[in-house]
């Protein structure tokens, strides 16, 4: 079995750890390493490595001091090239669609669309089984079999959406994140026996809804519906029992 624990899933920073007996994946390096340490029992030398969508400050902004501490830290090849024009540091592509070992975890990176290069993560380990991770997306064009997981973005809902927000913020809401509309039809799409827990991440604190959006998810699936917040811990298990 794996745990997930969620270091924080917000715009003031996103970080989530997957944590198997014998080491730890990393997804997000936008909470402070401090922060890292706390969540994952201070068992820094387990982390394998780092998953990184894209270089947005709240997904990216402790990239520096993660490496400065032995940590390695992977993203989709554009993802890297803008982290290293950005930071000057580098790190380590991960070729869309293609499967890379890091530790025991098999990582396979899918582009998604924001206003920046951008990926989801297709994650597989033999304790967990397939987790899929997708965030500041408009909407995941993917399906994927057999899947155990999902963390997927439920950032909005346009009927909460603040009239009175200026043009350029509500544009980057719509374009650069997923609703909760969106992120139903890709539970939907992707629901089947295999699917254990749907975990909804990266809500919006003005234009989001946690307990209507995880009722709005429950009712079309059977299985366990959480939203992210700090602290929140699951069991990851590839079977039901």
């Amino acid at each position: 079995m794996v745990k997930l624990r969620v270091i924080g899933s917000s715009s003031s920073g996103n970080g989530y750890a997957l944590i198997a007996d014998d080491e730890i994946l990393l997804i997000e390096a936008g909470c402070k390493l401090i922060e890292v340490k706390k969540a994952i029992d201070w068992q820094i030398s387990k982390v394998a490595g780092c998953l990184v969508s894209h270089r947005h400050g709240d997904h990216a902004a402790y990239i520096k001091e993660y490496m400065k501490n032995g940590i390695s830290v992977y993203g989709g090849e554009d993802t890297v090239a803008d982290i290293e024009e950005c930071g000057g540091e580098r790190i380590k592509p991960l070729p869309l669609k293609q499967k890379t070992w890091i530790g025991r975890f098999a990582v396979q990176p899918f582009s998604v669309i924001h206003d920046c290069p951008c990926c989801g993560f297709l994650v597989t380990h033999q304790d967990m089984g397939r987790l899929v991770f997708a965030t500041d997306t408009e909407y995941v064009k993917y399906r994927f079999n057999e899947l155990n997981h999902i963390l997927i973005e439920a950032n909005y809902s346009k009927s909460y959406l603040d009239e009175e927000e200026n043009r350029e913020k509500r544009r980057h809401v719509l374009q650069g994140h997923m609703s909760i509309e969106a992120a139903e039809d890709f539970v939907k799409a992707n629901n089947s026996y295999d699917l254990r827990n749907v975990i909804l991440i990266h809500l919006s604190d003005r234009n989001g809804d946690p307990v209507g959006f995880q009722k709005k998810i429950a009712d079309v699936v059977d299985c366990e519906v959480l939203v992210a917040e700090p602290g929140l811990e699951v069991e990851l298990k590839a079977e039901p029992f």
